[in-house]
């Protein structure tokens, strides 16, 4: 169906596609309440609009994106501002970090969100996608996203793991949100991916390109170096984006009281009592497998159940390691903390 602005009051970008060339916006309508899921594809899944239901659906050039930004920005109905943007490095808290912050019903968390996705790896199939392009794209596609949710006060994004990448992509489309990079002992997250391995760290299902990689040499390694390798370039892409400020380490060894405490101050989110309780009940039941999340074994044990996997963290993720971990106490001349 075709759609002005005025039709695209209380929907939102729910997926962009490509269609005959050109990228295309699949509007969604959602109530309000309904966006509780740790994955925002889960939500979407498991709701359907009344005009879903009888087939009705927009879909419109993604320069409606803008029109309906811009027309938020007008209207007498406040909408959440972008408060904070979540990165991690894999099986390091996001997910629980995302959930505490949404406990709070003014609080918006899009959990790796499709739309924001597909700008951010659209280069790889569309020539015309500029960095300028994706940056100006990312912005109009959060914005019109927020007039959706006109009764919520903060947006905060989780992005998916790889999107570190383009942190400086992010970082050029909203100069002064505050980003948190999540992170943890290289070698418990090898040691969980051995346990149950994430799908974006098998060989070849994030494009190579992505990395500037090449897919042959990819499908060469062992899947432990390879992890190592993947860990790496997200950790030193977290590293890059600190100069310019705005940014906050966390390491995963701090959950979650780090949450309650360091990252709520970097996010500008006011520590009420209440926000605090709601987001202390939410820990204790938003995480993965502990087995998963959290191998029941010390260091050095892992270490010597899984000699490849630590082989491989002390070659090609040791150092990145060390590194975010020292930027995070303030070291090599970044401050502490940085986030405001």
């Amino acid at each position: 169906m075709e759609a002005q602005v005025s039709d695209l009051v209380g929907w939102l970008p729910g997926k962009i596609v490509w269609k005959a060339g050109e990228p295309t916006v699949v509007w969604r309508q959602l109530d309000p309440g309904e966006i509780r899921e740790p994955y925002f594809d889960e939500t979407l899944r498991a709701s359907l609009s009344d005009a879903e239901i009888e087939g009705k659906s927009y879909h419109t050039p993604i320069a409606m994106l803008r029109e309906v930004a811009e027309a938020a920005a007008t209207e007498p109905v406040a909408i959440p501002v972008p408060a904070g943007f979540l990165f991690h490095w894999s099986r390091s808290g996001a997910r629980m970090v995302a959930q505490m912050l949404a406990a709070d019903y003014s609080h918006l968390v899009l959990n790796e969100f499709q739309p924001i996705d597909a700008l951010l790896r659209c280069q790889l199939w569309d020539a015309r996608a500029t960095p300028e392009w994706r940056q100006e794209q990312l912005r109009w596609l959060i914005l019109a996203t927020a007039r959706a949710m006109p009764h919520r006060t903060r947006l905060f994004v989780r992005f998916e793991n790889w999107q570190v990448l383009q942190l400086p992509i992010v970082q050029a489309a909203f100069p002064l949100v505050p980003w948190a990079f999540l992170y943890r002992e290289p070698m418990e997250v090898l040691a969980s991916h051995e346990h149950r391995c994430g799908s974006l760290f098998v060989p070849g299902e994030l494009e190579p390109e992505l990395f500037g990689w090449e897919l042959r040499d990819i499908m060469r390694r062992p899947f432990a170096v390879h992890w190592a390798r993947v860990l790496a370039a997200f950790g030193e892409a977290a590293l890059a984006g600190l100069p310019a400020g705005h940014g906050y380490l966390l390491n995963h060894s701090e959950l979650p009281e780090a949450a309650y405490e360091g990252l709520l101050k970097a996010f500008n989110v006011p520590r009420d009592p209440d926000l605090l309780a709601v987001m202390a009940k939410t820990a204790r039941y938003h995480q993965r497998d502990p087995k998963t999340l959290s191998p029941d074994a010390s260091l050095q044990k892992l270490r010597a159940e899984l000699p490849d996997h630590a082989a491989a963290a002390d070659a090609h993720v040791a150092d990145v390691y060390h590194r975010l971990e020292a930027a995070r106490n303030g070291e090599f001349g970044l401050p502490e903390h940085t986030g405001l």
